[in-house]
């Protein structure tokens, strides 16, 4: 991902057109981070590096990452995996992070600065698991795992070795509280308060519905009318 980003930020410079670059979990990106948090890192310092005209802007879990995968275990199974323990994380929801992002595009009163963009609050999965239940009024279950099982998990399901090993780091890195953070630069941006993960829950219930009972079929053939 470094590599790539170099280039890109390189062929900007030919040009001296203005960078508007989109990192990751503000926590994470540092020279001693998780391995894609740290090539973030060095992209970063290779923009700053550049003299080019540039903005960051650095987003924290995504709510359509996070909250999709637990709609999934609680549409099937009536469960929400915890692998954070007490620990909570101030997912964001993507389109806070689009309008975000557009205005320090749009805005060049933003250059030089780093948007750290975070939900409203840091939710536990706990907390999560409450919130899907009084939305769906469904008895929702949460099963405690440690960060490198639930990487093994994620491996066993077909994942690769280096998305299992990175989910693995990241979530060991939230598990200590790294990403409770909460910041106002959403609505700094926007004008407006970011959703907060129970708003998402209400505005996608239909995914952690349970699935309807299959129903049997009846083959029905013609009759001897149809075929005489």
């Amino acid at each position: 991902m470094y590599d790539v980003q170099a280039r890109l930020i390189d062929l900007a410079a030919d040009c001296n057109v203005r960078v508007v670059k989109v990192s990751g979990t503000s926590s994470g990106i540092r020279p001693d981070g998780p391995d894609a948090c740290r090539q973030h890192w060095l992209a970063e310092e290779h923009l700053r590096a550049s003299g080019l005209p540039f903005a960051i802007v650095r987003p924290n879990a995504f709510m359509q990452t996070l909250l999709a995968g637990v709609a999934a275990s609680v549409r099937q199974r009536g469960v929400v995996v915890n692998p954070l323990g007490s620990a909570g994380i101030s997912i964001v929801d993507c389109a806070d992070v689009g309008a975000a992002t557009a205005e320090v595009v749009h805005d060049r009163r933003h250059d030089g600065s780093t948007a750290v963009l975070t939900g409203p609050a840091a939710p536990t999965y706990r907390e999560i698991a409450e919130g899907v239940e009084m939305v769906t009024g469904r008895a929702v279950s949460v099963v405690e795992v440690t960060p490198q099982q639930a990487g093994e998990g994620a491996r066993a399901n077909g994942m690769s070795d280096w998305e299992a090993g990175h989910l693995t780091e990241m979530l060991a890195m939230f598990s200590a509280g790294a990403s409770e953070y909460v910041t106002t630069d959403v609505q700094a941006l926007t004008g407006r308060p970011p959703a907060s993960a129970g708003d998402w829950i209400r505005r996608h219930a239909d995914l952690f519905a349970e699935p309807a009972p299959l129903t049997a079929a009846v083959a029905i053939g013609p009759t001897s009318k149809e075929t005489s």
